[in-house]
């Protein structure tokens, strides 16, 4: 399959197939941006680790032993969850 990165070439491309060759190509597509999504979102979450990392050792003379235990209970970010709505917040009807 020829690999094209501009959407009006892509659209034109896909428009000379068939539906079931255009369903496989979006299917592709789709494969290949959440592999690109799983890296970012990989990297960022180092990132954030080794910023923490940072934080810790930079406030050791002030207390940083207390961020490291609390840093030690928390599970990775999951910026894929649905946001926890405010406490106050009212169900709009």
């Amino acid at each position: 399959a020829e690999c094209v990165s501009d959407d009006d070439a892509l659209s034109k491309a896909l428009w000379v197939h068939d539906e079931g060759s255009a369903i496989q190509a979006a299917g592709l597509f789709r494969r290949n941006l959440e592999k690109v999504l799983a890296d970012i979102y990989s990297r960022l979450q180092k990132r954030s680790n080794s910023e923490l990392e940072e934080l810790i050792e930079s406030c050791k003379a002030i207390r940083g032993d207390v961020f490291k235990e609390y840093a030690g209970t928390l599970e990775p970010l999951d910026l894929l969850k649905k946001p926890v709505s405010p406490a106050g917040e009212k169900k709009k009807k």
